[in-house]
């Protein structure tokens, strides 16, 4: 199992994993975000499997795949949670040979069935076991091991991802094998033993190979051998087990998607517009990077957007001029890290991107980390994502505002763009054409200079399928937020494209900003129209037909949004995020922390392009006089939310942002949403009235 064609294996796979259904429904599945469950904390095998995997999905499904870590027995607890889930194709399970091999036979009571609880979907990956030990050990090989734990009886400690985990029975297998006495030191998952491991507490670590990767290439762990049948391709000069003189040894890991039993037929597949085998019709530049030409990346990063564009319907490429790349580690995972620094290591002509690249927020603010309480790996991986990103020429703008901030595009400029709030702003505000493109493809477009022109690049799908009337205007964010929400339920594929009359007057950009992110988050929506303020629709004739199907929306509709978020009165946490404050709604926090002591903490999130005037007008001093904290560069919610919550003892949240609530539910939250005032009421009282 290598990075590169495990990316390419899992494309793959999350191809075939989104065949959850019946494919004649791919209208209606998925209408919101989906959850993966990793049953293992951060960090460790899994969720290094998971991680790219969920991205690829998202990419696939043209809707949200979040990873929800539930660790705890051996796996056991996430596999239950999932089991226990409704069958409706919105709670997945990163299955393993432990949850579905290895427990049924360790545990006499075990809270789930593997078989008959469960709706296996797709094998995803599979992987050696490795024995690795700190340098700073005298250990070169299997033999000198052995020999040490002989002279030493039980001097010697080994670490695992917890009791009953591959690398657990890896280690009792060799013991038996050898005859020596090793001590077993369970962990809850990979990371926490691998920082144990290169700290000295423990001398040596049975694990999955993807774990410990970077690692051994880095140099900080030694590999002494792989458990498979035959060497890794990876580590072609690292015997086996058995070629170590442990005849017959052999252990594999191994990873799929399953569902809940019985997975009903209410979910479907986001099947392309058409499913025939096709061939993109290439110009000369783009055969001479196919045929590596140009470089390994480029090659690497052109063979992906035609997978994309078959997969499609795609005819040919489409030349885009800028892209926006989702860049959180708690997206791209220790995998994607590794991936990446492994396109970063090759010489710098091959690997700088093309167009200008730039980031959507991280999973941090370096300043503000240790407030967050953050594990320092997560700000490690942060560190060498950022490292990487750079060397491939990539500009950490760290934004999800960039047409507020950075460089907005124009009417009719293709583009590949990332962010759902971003695509979606960009498509209906600034007129430009771009799909939601996950990182991979967001990558590759930088790499390339091209991505497959489909849907919204086409005239043909940027016509309206559905008449919007609204007959209330917002007066706050989060009520433009839930309104936006309200249209993306009602419209509920990505493919929709919604057509709005009744404004009466021209909304500002943050008010645009909330409704849009809102639409995509809660529909999927890429693209909508406002007759007579959205550059396409100065008329209704102009984007649509007369006779489309007609929906009301007022303000009946909105408070009813709002009141679904309103569970409680209670508030552990005020954030202000998703997106990033502008200049002006920083102002405005500014001006109502006035005065102010909050009991409660209080986040706002805002781009590394705003702090520095909200600095230097004073409004971080005032917001954080009161007791508030300003951010910069970072997402709140792909920046570890469960282990943030889990750290601070957050549950309660209060929010602002339509876009937060409807994704915060799937990471542990009850979130409520309200106005900004409200919040900052709450953040001095600790409740909302």
């Amino acid at each position: 199992m290598t990075f590169v064609s495990a990316t390419r294996t899992l494309l793959q796979a999350s191809f075939a994993a989104a065949m959850l259904c019946n494919a004649a429904l791919a209208q209606i599945f998925p209408t919101k975000p989906i959850r993966l469950v990793v049953p293992f904390p951060p960090g460790g095998p899994t969720d290094i499997v998971a991680r790219p995997l969920a991205q690829m999905l998202s990419e696939a499904f043209k809707q949200q795949v979040i990873v929800d870590n539930r660790g705890g027995a051996g796996g056991s607890i996430g596999a239950e949670n999932v089991a226990k889930s409704s069958a409706d194709g919105y709670s997945l399970l990163m299955a393993t040979v432990g949850t579905h091999a290895i427990n049924p036979t360790l545990y006499r009571k075990l809270s789930y069935d593997a078989v008959r609880d469960f709706t296996p979907i797709e094998l995803v990956a599979a992987a050696p076991v490795t024995l690795v030990v700190n340098p700073s050990q005298s250990i070169g090989s299997i033999r000198e091991l052995i020999a040490r734990a002989q002279r030493s009886p039980g001097s010697l400690n080994y670490g695992s991802a917890g009791n009953g985990t591959p690398g657990h029975l890896t280690g009792e297998m060799f013991k038996s094998a050898t005859g020596v006495d090793l001590r077993h030191v369970p962990y809850k998952g990979s990371a926490p033993a691998i920082t144990d491991l290169l700290g000295g507490q423990i001398e040596l670590m049975f694990d999955p190979l993807q774990s410990v990767m970077a690692n051994i290439q880095s140099g900080k762990l030694r590999i002494l051998a792989v458990s498979s049948a035959t060497r890794s391709s990876v580590l072609p000069n690292v015997p086996t087990f058995a070629e170590a003189g442990l005849k017959d040894f052999e252990a594999t890991a191994w990873w799929g998607v399953f569902a809940p039993a019985n997975l009903t037929e209410a979910c479907a597949s986001p099947a392309p517009r058409s499913t025939e085998d096709q061939t993109l019709r290439l110009d000369d530049e783009e055969r001479a990077m196919l045929a590596g030409e140009l470089g390994p990346v480029r090659k690497l990063a052109l063979e992906h957007q035609i997978k994309v564009g078959d997969f499609f319907g795609a005819v040919d490429f489409v030349r885009v001029t800028q892209a926006h790349i989702m860049a959180d580690t708690e997206s791209l995972g220790e995998a994607g890290v590794a991936w990446l620094e492994m396109l970063a290591s090759l010489p710098s002509k091959e690997r700088r991107v093309r167009i200008p690249t730039i980031t959507d927020p991280r999973g941090t603010d370096f300043e503000k980390s240790a407030e967050l309480k953050q594990a320092p790996w997560m700000v490690e991986l942060e560190r060498r994502a950022i490292a990487a990103f750079v060397k491939l020429g990539v500009l950490m703008t760290d934004t999800c505002i960039n047409y507020q901030t950075v460089l907005p595009a124009t009417r009719g400029e293709h583009v590949a763009f990332g962010d759902t709030g971003v695509v979606i702003y960009s498509n209906s505000i600034c007129g430009a054409r771009s799909n939601f493109e996950g990182g991979p493809s967001a990558l590759s477009a930088g790499l390339s200079g091209r991505t497959p022109r489909y849907g919204f690049h086409l005239d043909g799908a940027r016509r309206a399928t559905l008449a919007i009337r609204i007959d209330w205007v917002p007066r706050s964010l989060d009520e433009w937020g839930a309104l936006g929400g309200v249209v993306g339920k009602l419209a509920g594929n990505y493919w929709a494209v919604p057509v709005i009359e009744g404004l009466e007057a021209a909304p500002g950009s943050d008010a645009l900003k909330h409704f849009g992110a809102a639409m995509a988050s809660f529909g999927s929506v890429a693209l909508f129209h406002i007759v007579g303020v959205t550059p396409e629709a100065a008329r209704f004739e102009d984007v649509a037909d007369r006779g489309l199907p007609l929906h009301r929306v007022g303000e009946a509709d909105v408070r009813k949004l709002c009141a679904s978020y309103r569970q409680d009165d209670g508030v552990d946490v005020v954030v202000f995020s998703a997106p990033q404050l502008s200049l002006m709604e920083l102002a405005h926090l500014a001006e109502l922390c006035e005065g102010k002591r909050f009991v409660v903490p209080l986040l706002a999130v805002t781009s590394p392009q705003v702090k520095p005037d909200a600095q230097r007008m004073g409004f971080i001093e005032r917001i954080e006089s009161a007791g508030g904290s300003v951010l910069a560069g970072m997402c709140f919610y792909q920046s570890y939310a469960r282990e943030m919550a889990e750290a601070n003892g957050w549950k309660r949240l209060a929010t602002n942002s339509a876009k937060l609530v409807n994704i915060l539910g799937g990471y542990g939250y009850r979130p409520m949403l309200a106005s900004m005032e409200a919040c900052v009421d709450a953040a001095q009282t600790g409740k909302l009235a």
